[in-house]
């Protein structure tokens, strides 16, 4: 980046469609070194990463003040340094479960000086890291219960708990709701009831089911 001026910023962007709710934290190495017989202090230049689904009204923003790399220490082994505290900043109303698109740049924030920036970042391996490893588990149980020749009655029930999926299920697509399912029905003769001379029939079919569903992140945050 030549001569950015004051205030101003650059960046690249790349389309995308990612699910990143599973992850625990998200990683990249950047490097930074004068250009053009510059002279940048450590924190003068900001680097942002911007992800979300847009640029503008619905996205995270994570910026970091970035220490200098001097030119006598490049090609050579050195010690990592702290690069400061981050800024983090919500815009809108993004999900992480629909990411669709990533931003990268470089920021010369407001300084006294007014001064130009000439700098050569380098961003390598962007990648998520500490995956969500909640196991879960499901049930399945019946009854079914004949009761003479009066009727059957039967029942059923159904558990998933968070983190279940199949084999073939991507991590993605692994249940992120506790679901509880049951239900049950009854086929009643109450013509046993009276006497078989009367001739006269009674059925009765009753049944009953609910569903209970507890999310493990708010539904209405969309």
């Amino acid at each position: 980046v030549d001569y950015l001026s004051d205030g101003y910023a650059k960046a690249v962007f790349k389309e995308s469609n990612f699910d990143l709710i599973n992850y625990g934290r998200i990683k990249m190495f950047i490097h930074a070194e004068p250009n053009n017989g510059d002279i940048i202090s450590d924190n003068e230049i900001h680097a942002f990463l911007r992800f979300g689904s847009d640029y503008e009204n619905n996205y995270y923003e994570i910026e970091l003040p970035l220490k200098i790399t001097r030119p006598s220490l490049i090609n050579k082994n050195s010690k990592i340094s702290n690069n400061g505290k981050y800024v983090f900043k919500i815009v809108g109303r993004p999900t992480l479960s629909s990411i669709l698109n990533f931003m990268i740049g470089v920021k010369n924030p407001l300084s006294d000086d007014k001064s130009s920036k000439s700098a050569c970042l380098w961003f390598n391996e962007l990648r998520l890291t500490d995956f969500d490893r909640t196991k879960g588990w499901a049930a399945n149980a019946s009854l079914n219960l004949k009761l003479s020749d009066f009727g059957m009655v039967s029942s059923s029930a159904r558990y998933t708990s968070v983190g279940f999926g199949s084999i073939q299920q991507r991590i993605s697509e692994r249940s992120r709701e506790e679901t509880l399912q049951y239900d049950a029905s009854a086929n009643l003769n109450l013509d046993k009831f009276l006497p078989s001379k009367s001739g006269i029939k009674l059925p009765l079919y009753i049944s009953t089911s609910k569903t209970i569903i507890t999310p493990k992140y708010d539904p209405l945050d969309k």
